[in-house]
C-alpha cells in the first residue's frame, strides 16, 4: 500500500477471499476471461472455516450479515491515489459490484475515453496510474443493450436472493439422517466456529479503548449489530438442530420442513425461472430455434412471424458459427459471455456440489434430483457451455466447490 512514507508505490486493490468459498470464485473466471495477471490484485485469504470473517478487524471492512463475508474488494479512492499522499480506500462487499468494477477496470476503452492496453484496477485514469502491460485489451462483459442488461440483472438478482443463499443452502438438511451427516462434516465444524466468533464480536465492549492511540480498537456500529444479531440467532437455531436432529422435536422438524421447501420449492422455481429467462434472451437475440413441426413462432426482435424451417435453419447456422468461432453458445446471451453467466455458473456449481454432483455434463442431474425437477434444455446447455470454457477449467481444477 502506498503511504506518505512510501512515495515510490501506487496502491493496488485488495481482494479478501477464500479459495473454497463459491462467491470468492466468481472473480477468478472473470480474471481469466479479462486477462488479469496474478500481480494486479493484492489477495488476502480470510479463513471462513475458522470464522475469521467475524473477527472484529475484518468486520470493520465488511459487516454484512449475508453469506460468508467474502469476497470483499478494497479499492483506493481516485482522489487519494498518488505517491505523495496517504491513500484512502473504499470497501466493496457486494459481489455484483465487485465483478462490475473488475470488468470496467479492464476494457479496451476506459471511462475517460483513453485507450488502455492493460487497464487493471487503478489503471483506468487519465493518465494511467500504472504503466500498461502488453496484454490485449478485452471487451466489457456487461451487456450492451437495455434488454440484455435487464435479463442479466434478473439472473443476478435471482441467484443472490435470500432463499438461494449458498451458505444457508449448504446447511439445509431435509431429514434427521442428512443433518447428522452435515453435523459430522465441514458444515458442522465451520458453523460452530462462525457462531463462536460472531458471538465474541457482538459481546465486545463498544466503549473499550485501545492501548495504542494510533491503532484504535475495532468497534461494531449499531447498524452492524442490527444486521449481525439475527445471523447469530439463526446460527444458534441451526446448531441446536445439528446437536440433536430428532424427528419428533418441533424445532428440528421445522428445520427439516424449511430445508425441504428451500430445495424442492425455491431451488426448483429458480431453475424454472432461469430456463425461461434464457429462452427469452435467445428469442430476443434471434438465436432461438423452433422444434415443433408445423408451427410458427414470433420473432420478438423483428416483430414478424418466422416459419419453423427458417427458424431452425437460422438456429443451426448460429450454432455452427459459434463452434467455428470457438464459442460453444448456450450462454445467457447466446454466444456472448456476460457477467450474469459468471454469477449463474458459480451458484449452479455450488448447488451441484451440495447435491453430490461433479463438474461433468451429467453432474447437474444431481441438482435436479435433489430439487425434484428435471434439468431443462437451456439450463443444461448453459451448464455444458460453461464447462467448456478454459477459465472454468482453470478455476475449478479439483471440481465443484
Amino acid at each position: 500500500m502506498a503511504t506518505a512514507g512510501n512515495p515510490g508505490s501506487i496502491p493496488k486493490a485488495v481482494l479478501y477471499y477464500h479459495p473454497k468459498d463459491p462467491w470468492s470464485s466468481a472473480g477468478e473466471p472473470l480474471g481469466e476471461e479479462k486477462g488479469y495477471g496474478n500481480d494486479e490484485l493484492d489477495r488476502k485469504e480470510v479463513d471462513i472455516g475458522n470464522g475469521d470473517n467475524y473477527d472484529l478487524a475484518y468486520l470493520r471492512i465488511n459487516s454484512s450479515a449475508a453469506g460468508t463475508g467474502v469476497p470483499t474488494l478494497v479499492v483506493p479512492l481516485d482522489r487519494y491515489l498518488g505517491p505523495e499522499i496517504e491513500s484512502k480506500y473504499k470497501a466493496v462487499s457486494d459481489v455484483s459490484k465487485i465483478l462490475e468494477f473488475l470488468d470496467k477496470s479492464r476494457t479496451a476503452i476506459s471511462k475517460t475515453g483513453a485507450i488502455s492496453h492493460s487497464p487493471a484496477p487503478g489503471e483506468h485514469h487519465d493518465p494511467p496510474l500504472r504503466p500498461p502491460t502488453n496484454r490485449v485489451p478485452s471487451s466489457a462483459l456487461a451487456p450492451a443493450t437495455i434488454d440484455a442488461q435487464s435479463k442479466s440483472n434478473t439472473i443476478i438478482s435471482l441467484v443472490h436472493s435470500t432463499p438461494l443463499d449458498l451458505e444457508l443452502l449448504s446447511l439445509a438438511g431435509k431429514t434427521p439422517e442428512e443433518v447428522a451427516e452435515l453435523a459430522k462434516g465441514e458444515q458442522g465444524t465451520w458453523l460452530k466456529r462462525r457462531a463462536e466468533k460472531l458471538a465474541a464480536a457482538l459481546a465486545h465492549d463498544p466503549t473499550a479503548t485501545s492501548p495504542d492511540p494510533n491503532n484504535p480498537a475495532p468497534v461494531l456500529t449499531s447498524k452492524s449489530r442490527a444486521l449481525l444479531e439475527p445471523r447469530l440467532a439463526l446460527y444458534k437455531t441451526i446448531s441446536a438442530v445439528y446437536d440433536s436432529p430428532t424427528a419428533g422435536d418441533p424445532s428440528a422438524q421445522d428445520f427439516f420442513n424449511k430445508s425441504k421447501t428451500v430445495w424442492e420449492v425455491d431451488v426448483k422455481a429458480a431453475l424454472e425461472s432461469i430456463e425461461s429467462t434464457i429462452k427469452l434472451s435467445h428469442v430476443a437475440s434471434g438465436e432461438e430455434g423452433l422444434n415443433a413441426a408445423g408451427t410458427t413462432g414470433q420473432d420478438s426482435a423483428a416483430g414478424h412471424t418466422v416459419s419453423v424451417p427458417a427458424a431452425n435453419a437460422a438456429a443451426a447456422e448460429a450454432e455452427s458459427h459459434n463452434r467455428e468461432a470457438g464459442h460453444p453458445g448456450g450462454l445467457i446471451l447466446g454466444e456472448q459471455l456476460c457477467l450474469a453467466d459468471l454469477h449463474l455458473f458459480v451458484w449452479l456449481a455450488h448447488a451441484v456440489h451440495l447435491s453430490q454432483g461433479d463438474l461433468s455434463p451429467a453432474g447437474i442431474d444431481k441438482l435436479g434430483e435433489r430439487a425434484g425437477a428435471a434439468i431443462s434444455p437451456r439450463v443444461r446447455a448453459f451448464w455444458e457451455a460453461m464447462l467448456q470454457r478454459e477459465s472454468v477449467k482453470k478455476v475449478y481444477p479439483d471440481g465443484a466447490h
